[in-house]
């Protein structure tokens, strides 16, 4: 009796198994597409992204004076040129620029309630 229930055990476990596959074979190409699509998606989003940080970027490094300003200050302190250049590539002058920058709006920020509530 026994190897009566091991076999319907293994027949079910045989039909359990050709099911799965069937439906797997069946939904693969579109979960491929779908996969494929929220790649493109991914990718459209990411360029885009990608663009306008660039643009940024560019734009920032177009007003970016605080190496040059740094590298004159440096020189004008008799700092020694490996310095000047280490400080320069460590990216020093634009993090003192960037935190400055931050402390100024938070200054005018600071400034509006004041204005606004006091009129």
């Amino acid at each position: 009796m026994d190897w009566l229930i091991e076999f319907f055990k293994g027949f079910w476990k045989l039909i359990k198994k050709f099911f799965w596959w069937l439906i797997d074979s069946v939904f693969a190409p579109f979960r491929w597409a779908l996969d494929g699509f929220f790649t493109v998606i991914t990718q459209i989003i990411y360029l885009i992204f990608d663009g306008f940080l660039t643009a940024v970027a560019a734009v920032f490094k177009t007003f970016d004076l605080s190496s040059m300003l740094f590298s004159s200050v440096g020189s004008s302190l008799d700092l020694p040129p490996a310095a000047i250049w280490l400080i320069t590539q460590l990216g020093l002058p634009q993090c003192v620029t960037m935190v400055v920058v931050a402390i100024g709006i938070r200054m005018l920020l600071n400034l509006l309630p004041a204005a606004v509530t006091r009129i």
